[in-house]
């Protein structure tokens, strides 16, 4: 099922125009920790990216590399970072994160971007013990929802950007519910992925990606959301006087827009019209000398 999702051309869209990108920021408090644990100062050998999608943080983090093999389970996917690559080194091809076409010991970084929730976790260390070399590093990149501050409104009665924020995690909070427990590792920040990997081994990072969006662009973002297709079959309702909304119907995204217009007394206002910052936080997970390291099951938060 998730992988006939990420094989739509929608989706695919949805996630290369509605989703946050990958900034320098980002890679170079991973590089940063690669070259301490490596010594390196030029150019690094071999770059792995599992779950790469379209190619997005592959473009930033390739230039740094010698060679960059970036995997991912759907061929609309391939075929789309393929389309987009201007980059003669890097090579993309379907695979899967817990079975890399590598040698032992041949890998500089094995990158994962707002994908690892969704490996098989075991098998997933078990390979990159296998395939990255002593001194190399895994780095997991995730984000959550945004923070939301709404640039009009006319009520002068609520904090608009705690109220859109909080709407926003409130409808996300039951379409992930209705989709699956992968959301919850990365709603923890892969603290369950990480689990048996030595507290010292481990550097984290946060970065703030900020964009100036309008409504109708962040609803594409809520719509980029692995459980959307799964909430829009039915009806929207309000749980009695919490107010708080229970996902039977409807497009979630629709409701998450009419609520917020007409929470703030913009109802006349269309989409493109209302405009909102929207801040990305970003957490960066660097791992060193993870070889050898085996998890369990029972170690994680899920």
């Amino acid at each position: 099922m998730l992988k006939a999702y990420f094989e739509s051309k929608e989706i695919i869209e949805f996630y290369k125009n509605y989703r946050p990108h990958y900034g320098q920021q980002v890679a170079d408090h991973v590089l940063n920790e690669l070259k301490k644990s490596s010594g390196l100062k030029g150019k690094f050998d071999l770059m792995v990216e599992v779950g790469c999608g379209g190619g997005q943080a592959t473009n930033v983090f390739a230039p740094y590399f010698n060679r960059v093999l970036a995997t991912d389970i759907s061929q609309e996917q391939i075929e789309d970072a393929r389309k987009q690559n201007k980059q003669k080194h890097v090579l993309y091809d379907i695979g899967r994160a817990e079975e890399v076409d590598v040698e032992d010991g041949s890998v500089d970084l094995l990158l994962a971007a707002e994908a690892a929730h969704w490996f098989d976790f075991d098998k997933f260390h078990v390979e990159a013990s296998r395939i990255l070399k002593p001194d190399g590093c895994l780095a997991l990149i995730g984000y959550l929802n945004p923070k939301l501050e709404p640039k009009v409104g006319l009520n002068k009665t609520i904090d608009a950007s705690i109220f859109a924020t909080n709407l926003l995690n409130e409808i996300v909070c039951e379409m992930t519910e209705i989709c699956s427990s992968e959301e919850q590792e990365l709603e923890n920040g892969y603290t369950g992925i990480m689990a048996n990997i030595p507290p010292n081994n481990i550097k984290r990072f946060s970065v703030v990606q900020s964009y100036d969006w309008t409504l109708a662009e962040l609803k594409g973002f809520i719509r980029s959301i692995e459980a959307y297709p799964m909430c829009t079959n039915g009806e929207m309702a309000t749980n009695g006087s919490s107010g708080k909304a229970d996902i039977k119907s409807l497009d979630v995204a629709d409701v998450f827009g009419n609520t917020l217009k007409q929470t703030l007394n913009i109802s006349h206002s269309s989409d493109e019209e209302v405009q909102l910052k929207v801040d990305f936080e970003m957490f960066v997970i660097v791992a060193h000398h993870i070889s050898g390291f085996e998890t369990s099951k029972d170690a994680y938060i899920c």
